[in-house]
């Protein structure tokens, strides 16, 4: 959907509710609503509106709410997508979920919102099949959020696009890919492609598409580490790293910089590195 085009639906769905007399009997309604557009439109009046709302008199309902959603419903709803569905009714539990983290978000429980992701990223890394029809979609929704946003149900859409990932290039004397299971001393080796020349040329949203980065999956083991090489069209390639939040993240030879609390980058350069995670440590050489 165009992004002008969905930001008004949000605007004209909350504007609508916050006016309706039964606006506190929907009061996980106006959080996601208003969580969905803070993703991209932070300050918008509607946003505001909301806000005011809920230190108001939508304080008690949207506490109320938050303490009586069934947490393990809202996983087990998502976790159960028949893949057999047609994709319009396999997506509608996905933007359910999504829904429901960011009004979590949103109403100041993204804690329990964080928890709802981590709860179902397993899933989507066990069967990466099931969601890579929506890596796109991942994709698209991923470009238009604030680059600020911390909304941890953003986790899930990073997982999902993480389905497309393509398999590494590996060191011939590596005893076994690195995708599957990474295994202390082995080590990644990986060939930068050539940058891409300059371009200039306008581009209308719809194709965002053609900018979506490309990438390689360089490593991920049993405790939910995944490295990951991303190569987008017009800038210089990344190092992604991705570990349980908490975790003692470090790449020896090049500044990391953490962007949320499971996710961690660099700017690919090439050479000799040592990637550590708490005390596990992955040798990784780029040329």
């Amino acid at each position: 959907m165009n992004t002008g085009k969905r930001i008004g639906m949000l605007v004209s769905q909350l504007e609508g509710l916050l006016t309706a007399p039964w606006a506190q009997r929907r009061a996980l309604e106006v959080a996601s609503l208003a969580g969905l557009l803070a993703r991209e439109v932070p300050s918008h009046s509607a946003v505001l509106s909301a806000e005011a709302w809920a230190d108001g008199p939508g304080a008690e309902p949207l506490a109320n709410a938050v303490a009586s959603l069934d947490l393990a419903k809202v996983v087990s709803d998502l976790e159960q997508m028949d893949p057999t569905a047609e994709p319009e009714e396999q997506v509608l539990p996905l933007f359910q979920f999504d829904e429901v983290c960011a009004g979590l978000h949103w109403a100041g429980a993204g804690e329990v919102a964080g928890q709802l992701v981590e709860a179902v990223k397993p899933t989507v890394r066990a069967f990466p099949e099931v969601w890579s029809p929506f890596a796109q979609v991942a994709s698209r929704l991923l470009a238009s959020v604030e680059p600020e946003c911390q909304d941890p149900g953003l986790g899930l859409w990073r997982a999902i696009e993480a389905t497309s990932f393509e398999a590494a290039h590996f060191a011939p004397d590596a005893p076994r890919a690195l995708r599957g299971r990474v295994e202390l001393g082995l080590g990644a080796y990986v060939v930068l492609p050539p940058p891409a020349p300059p371009q200039m040329e306008l581009r209308a949203a719809s194709d965002a598409l053609e900018n979506v980065p490309v990438y390689r999956v360089l490593g991920e083991d049993e405790d939910d580490v995944q490295v990951l090489l991303e190569t987008p069209p017009r800038a210089p390639p990344r190092l992604i790293i991705y570990a349980p939040a908490g975790s003692r993240v470090e790449l020896v030879g090049l500044e990391l910089r953490q962007e949320a609390d499971d996710e961690w980058s660099a700017e690919a350069q090439t050479g000799e590195f040592e990637l550590v995670v708490d005390d596990t440590t992955w040798p990784i050489v780029i040329e």
